[in-house]
């Protein structure tokens, strides 16, 4: 093989030619470097190999491959995931696939149209290389942020139109009645000066 990797016809590797001349932490460390560059560098040469190949033949050819190649079509939908979610112009070559893939769940997808609806995934991404996250926070921290959105739902104050979470839901029952009430989503501070106008000012002490 021109590549010079094979130890022997089982195992494959590294060149001992090439290992010998790594030496310092340097050389390992730069030499790791290059190796993962290389490796998102083919993911995505995968991934927009796998997309084009969808547009021209179709979820048929895509299966045929998963058959032919013994893998699970799910490895090939993920693939053409991070392909739609960050065209070439919006990847961040300093960042893995692995990253950018995980960013692509910040937004919803339609498997069947191929379409993404929102733009969180490239808030995220910045966000995570700001901190330099790695994938699992990164898609951690996005199941998090799921999760408490799914917990509360935050809409508008009637009266300010603020979305934040100090906007609640708010009851009001009607004089000398506990059955007929008013529901209704508040800020705390417009409610507070609801309140304020129904009852009055609360007198200052001392």
């Amino acid at each position: 093989m021109d590549t010079a990797t094979v130890h022997n016809e089982e195992t494959l590797g590294i060149d001992p030619q090439i290992l010998s001349k790594l030496t310092t932490y340097e050389d390992f460390l730069s030499f790791y470097i290059q190796l993962s560059q290389t490796h998102d560098s083919v993911s995505w040469v995968k991934a927009d190999l796998l997309l084009q190949m969808q547009r021209k033949l179709g979820e048929g050819g895509l299966v045929q491959l998963s058959k032919e190649l013994k893998q699970p079509a799910s490895t090939v939908s993920t693939y053409i995931r991070a392909a739609k979610a960050f065209p070439v112009d919006r990847r961040d070559p300093a960042l893995s696939f692995t990253l950018h893939l995980h960013a692509s769940y910040a937004d919803s997808y339609n498997d069947t149209k191929g379409v993404f609806y929102g733009e969180e995934r490239f808030r995220w991404l910045e966000q995570a290389a700001d901190g330099s996250w790695s994938s699992r926070k990164l898609l951690a921290e996005i199941q998090d942020k799921k999760v408490d959105s799914k917990k509360r739902v935050i809409r508008p104050c009637i009266k300010c139109g603020k979305s934040d979470k100090k906007t609640k839901q708010y009851v009001l029952y009607a004089p000398g009645t506990a059955t007929r009430a008013k529901k209704f989503y508040m800020d705390e501070n417009c409610f507070i000066l609801l309140l304020n106008w129904i009852y009055g000012e609360p007198k200052q002490q001392g």
